[in-house]
């Protein structure tokens, strides 16, 4: 072999592994959210099948070494990783973990497989989440781009807007505008479309979630145009029952413009 390539396999090994924890940190969003955002401000590679994760201080390590441990050893698992260590500025001795001892204490092989389950799903389960995960969620998907609004089932009025709307798409110039916004106004010449939602939202065949729920309304401007949204329901956010809806920002269409004047 000609040593004079060594470096060169080196470094295509150290991209593709790199490409590999991107990989796995997308797929951790959907379930793992405050472990994702945690990581994101570490460096993470693999030393064969346990993970590295350098942390800039000693807190961050704490946070993932006291709250995140079930979670990093179960996502750690599905990816293949028998344990981790975990670094930070000026670390003498790293924390390190042993994915099936923590997985073995904490819980049964039953209670175990069922989390596995529900990690794996393309999708979160938000019926009963509380409101820090609810917030964590808001974190996740505003940081890949998606417009959030959350809306009570019982006023329809809008509770939260995130700053991902655009006034193309939304009318409104400033996001805050839509907080306190009564929906039913908005949905008075599509009440089919209005129904349908809350009636498959509220349905136990759909778990509280409708990918690509697709309907028209009315705009604040007077114009009517077609949306396509994911649809969680949530039981208790700011102590009643609510909608969230998750979307691209293309995802819409001008189906009629506002009257002239």
């Amino acid at each position: 072999m000609d040593f004079q390539y060594l470096p060169l396999v080196r470094e295509s090994i150290n991209i593709i592994e790199a490409h590999q924890m991107r990989l796995w940190m997308e797929s951790l969003q959907k379930f793992a959210p405050r472990l994702v955002i945690l990581l994101c401000q570490c460096s993470l590679y693999k030393e064969g099948s346990v993970l590295i994760v350098e942390c800039g201080d000693r807190e961050l390590a704490l946070q993932l070494w006291r709250y995140h441990l079930k979670a990093l050893a179960i996502c750690g698992t599905i990816e293949g990783l028998v344990g981790a260590k975990i670094y930070w500025k000026n670390c003498n001795a790293p924390y390190r973990l042993n994915f099936a001892r923590i997985l073995h204490a904490q819980n049964s092989h039953l209670s175990n497989k069922n989390m596995i389950t529900r990690l794996t799903k393309s999708h979160p389960n938000l019926i009963e989440a509380d409101y820090e995960e609810i917030c964590d969620y808001l974190k996740l998907w505003r940081s890949q781009g998606k417009i959030v609004t959350i809306t009570s089932m019982i006023s329809n009025r809008c509770l939260h807007v995130n700053d991902r709307v655009t006034a193309e798409r939304g009318v409104l110039f400033v996001p805050s505008l839509w907080i306190g916004v009564n929906f039913m106004d908005l949905w008075r010449e599509s009440m089919s479309d209005y129904q349908q939602l809350i009636d498959r939202l509220n349905s136990s065949d759909s778990g509280g979630f409708i990918p690509g729920y697709e309907y028209n309304i009315l705009r604040v401007d007077g114009s009517f145009a077609r949306y396509h949204k994911d649809y969680y329901l949530v039981r208790d956010y700011l102590s009643e029952p609510c909608r969230i809806s998750v979307a691209n920002s293309a995802d819409w269409e001008l189906l009629r413009n506002a009257p002239a004047g």
